[in-house]
């Protein structure tokens, strides 16, 4: 399936619809839309507050959502590819595999970066701001877009293309030379996760030894790096996960259009699992997220609805209540009060 001797034209395989299609397309393009939203959030805190975008670590991570926000919004186009069975032109189906596997190229790198900012952060604080001053942190970012440029240059060269395949919900590598690319990015990622890894190790050793010797304000401030931490490990080990299995299922699993789908899930997840964790590990930006008006707004409407419902059952129930015989001559109904947000949860 991964290496194809040519480009295929999808426009030339007839559409049969099928209910899986239809379901698994939906599946696709809902829970990227929902992850997507999630995202544009995040990068919205991200780059407008004054607070946060100036700190090294929150600029990787805007530039990690960035990422994941590229390949989100290519994800939700296989949707439609998968519900119609088609991705109507060889040149769409070209340009959407080529940027889509560029977020996920630049995706790694990010995080190994995220990796050498704590390690720089808790081991070596004194070179920070020589390290991961606004600017330096500026031209390590741009490097490894850069980085994705060139494999994007691949993609949308004669020598490879990343093809989707609607008939078994997959994407993969087409091309004379694919099998190249792909190597290429395999290893690349692999190197890059090994020294995400050793730098990781090597911080948990330093906090590990640092942890009986520290004052209580230095321990506060060793929580929220540990926090932070846990946070970068989770989002590490799972890019691993995913990518360990993308490039390695044909050795464990049969090769079915399920296993696909559920490999494809996988990636469609890993690019919406920063903001989960965000909400439950980082309190900075779980604050920041409570508050935002998105949020807000749609806290609102759950608000208004049960606060609609709450107020029909009552009514309903009430009026049963009354005994049979009963005077209502005097009843007086008072108007509902206007629904409000209960502020005091986003505080």
């Amino acid at each position: 399936l991964k290496f194809q001797s040519m480009f295929r034209n999808q426009t030339e395989i007839p559409y049969s619809f099928e209910k899986s299609d239809l379901i698994v397309g939906t599946v696709y393009s809902s829970v990227s839309t929902a992850c997507c939203i999630l995202q544009l959030i995040v990068l919205h805190i991200l780059f407008f507050d004054n607070e946060l975008k100036n700190v090294s670590s929150y600029s990787v991570m805007f530039h990690l959502s960035l990422a994941d926000l590229l390949q989100l919004v290519f994800h939700i186009i296989s949707g439609i590819f998968v519900i119609f069975q088609t991705t109507f032109h060889p040149w769409l189906e070209k340009i959407c595999g080529a940027l889509i596997n560029t977020g996920c190229i630049v995706y790694t790198p990010l995080t190994m970066l995220l990796a050498m900012n704590r390690f720089v952060v808790i081991c070596c604080p004194r070179s920070m701001q020589f390290i991961f001053s606004s600017s330096s942190t500026k031209r390590w970012t741009n490097a490894i877009w850069l980085y994705g440029c060139c494999f994007f240059t691949a993609y949308i060269s004669p020598m490879v293309t990343i093809f989707f395949d609607p008939s078994v919900f997959m994407w993969g590598h087409v091309g004379p030379q694919a099998k190249l690319v792909h190597d290429a990015e395999y290893y690349a990622a692999l190197v890059e996760l090994c020294v995400t890894g050793v730098l990781y190790a090597a911080v948990v050793v330093r906090l590990a030894l640092q942890a009986r010797f520290v004052s209580k304000q230095a321990a506060v401030i060793q929580r929220y790096e540990a926090r932070v931490l846990v946070q970068a490990m989770i989002i590490s080990f799972f890019i691993g996960f995913v990518l360990f299995t993308w490039y390695n299922f044909d050795s464990f699993v049969a090769s079915t259009k399920w296993t696909f789908f559920v490999i494809n899930m996988m990636w469609i997840l890993n690019c919406g699992i920063n903001p989960v964790l965000y909400v439950i590990l980082n309190k900075t930006i779980r604050r920041k997220m409570m508050r935002h008006k998105c949020m807000l707004l749609f806290s609102g409407c759950l608000t208004r609805r049960f606060t609609f419902l709450t107020n029909d059952a009552s009514t309903a129930y009430g009026n049963s209540a009354l005994p049979i015989n009963s005077d209502t001559t005097n009843l007086q109904i008072l108007p509902l009060s206007p629904p409000t947000i209960n502020t005091v949860l986003f505080k």
